[in-house]
Parts: C-alpha cells; sequence; structure tokens
C-alpha cells in the first residue's frame, strides 16, 4: 500500500512548478526580458506545507510550568499579634500558667495578652509557628512586655524545635536579647533564629514563646505579666 501522507504538499509544488512554466513562456512569447511581478506565482508558505507531528496541537510559545519554588512570607507571620479582634485566638500557655485577655492596658490599642500562675521561668505565652516558617530560614522575633505587679525582671523571646529524629530543641541557632522589664513601662525583647535545615531535620513543631530569666525554683512567686504587639518577620539574605 503506497503512502499518500505527503500528497497534498507534493501536489501544490506540481502546481507551482506548472504556474512557473506557464509564466516564462508568456515572457519568451512577448520578447521582454523583466520578469512582472503579477505574472509571478505565489508560492505557497513552507510551514503550510509541512507534516504534521505528533506534537502538532501543542503550543510551542509555551514554557513547561516551573517547579514549584519557595516565595518567602513577607509581614508579620505571628498570629493575632496585637489581641484587639481575636481574643487570645492563635495563642497557648508553655507549661504551667493561665493566659487571658486583659482590656485597658494594651502597649497598641486597648488589648493584651495577661500571663498569671506561673510555676516556673519558662511559663509564659506561646504559639505554634510550623506552618508559617520554612527548615532552613532565619527569622526575627519580638514582644512588648510589662510586669503586672510592682517589680523587675528579665524577660526573653525564646524558640522550641521538635525534629522526628532528635526530639525537641530549645534556642538553637537563636541570638537572643534579654531586657529587664518593669511594671511602669513596655519594653521589647528580641531574638533571631534560624531553623535546621531538611536535611538534619525533620521538623514537626515550630514553638515561639515569652519567658522571664530568672529561676526562682522552688519558688511560686513568678512574676505575672502582659505581652502585646509580638511580631515574627523572616531575615532576607
Amino acid at each position: 500500500m503506497s503512502d499518500h501522507k505527503g500528497a497534498p504538499a507534493m501536489n501544490r509544488y506540481a502546481a507551482v512548478g506548472h504556474q512557473l512554466v506557464v509564466a516564462l513562456a508568456a515572457l519568451l512569447a512577448a520578447g521582454c526580458n523583466v520578469i512582472k511581478p503579477d505574472l509571478l506565482p505565489e508560492v505557497p508558505d513552507a510551514g503550510s506545507m509541512m507534516m504534521p507531528s505528533g506534537d502538532a496541537g501543542k503550543d510551542a510559545s509555551t514554557p513547561d510550568a516551573p517547579p514549584d519554588a519557595y516565595v518567602p512570607e513577607t509581614g508579620n507571620l505571628a498570629p493575632n499579634p496585637g489581641f484587639e479582634q481575636m481574643g487570645i485566638t492563635g495563642w497557648t500557655n508553655s507549661g504551667h500558667g493561665t493566659i487571658g485577655l486583659s482590656s485597658g492596658s494594651g502597649h497598641t490599642g486597648t488589648k493584651c495578652l495577661l500571663t498569671t500562675e506561673r510555676t516556673s521561668n519558662w511559663n509564659g505565652p506561646a504559639a505554634v509557628m510550623t506552618a508559617k516558617v520554612r527548615p532552613g530560614r532565619k527569622y526575627a522575633m519580638t514582644a512588648f512586655a510589662r510586669l503586672m505587679t510592682d517589680g523587675s525582671e528579665g524577660f526573653n523571646v525564646s524558640l522550641r524545635t521538635t525534629c522526628t529524629e532528635t526530639g525537641q530543641h530549645f534556642n538553637d541557632q537563636t541570638s537572643q536579647h534579654p531586657v529587664l522589664v518593669t511594671d511602669t513601662n513596655w519594653v521589647q525583647p528580641a531574638s533571631t533564629f534560624t531553623l535546621p535545615s531538611e536535611a538534619d531535620c525533620t521538623l514537626t513543631e515550630v514553638l515561639i514563646y515569652v519567658e522571664t530569666t530568672t529561676d526562682l525554683t522552688p519558688s511560686t512567686s513568678y512574676p505575672a505579666f502582659y505581652v502585646d504587639d509580638l511580631e515574627v518577620t523572616e531575615v532576607f539574605p
């Protein structure tokens, strides 16, 4: 059985050749050595005579979709950082103690978070950040703090990470800048941290929390305190 796949293109070439012969014969008969444009046959576009291929329906100008790439987060990643509209949603207590919403005493606005009934220096408001941060990335975190009653105390914003392979880690790859807090002014402790890479850790939890620095064990008189306007931001290279 003969292959007729290229028959249309071949027929078109034969037609063009015939038209060229006719045009030349007309010129010779007229004794003219100038080829007039209107006597030349229309040559079909080469692209229209190409054989169809398996990708005939594919738009060659459209590149393949790029692989998934990390898009850096911008702005404040801390959940419900000011407590004005959502109460204490997104926050819990680290260890023993009670957290609640305080009205009329905020750093900005009228509301803030109050932590009471603490029995250890690391008891304080905490938030899970696992879904908002990425392995190997660097972050900065801050909070405004003030004691509820007379006194002074050092404050830190701290980090707890949990890896499948090695369990919990506290303040690994963290640079902390503790500050002295009193009941008269809002003061801002700050820290930066870098999360472990995926090669070093299968990260299952990232927790940030506010704590005091003095260990009063076995005392149960750890001071109650307010926090407000927490912030976690990615640090770009």
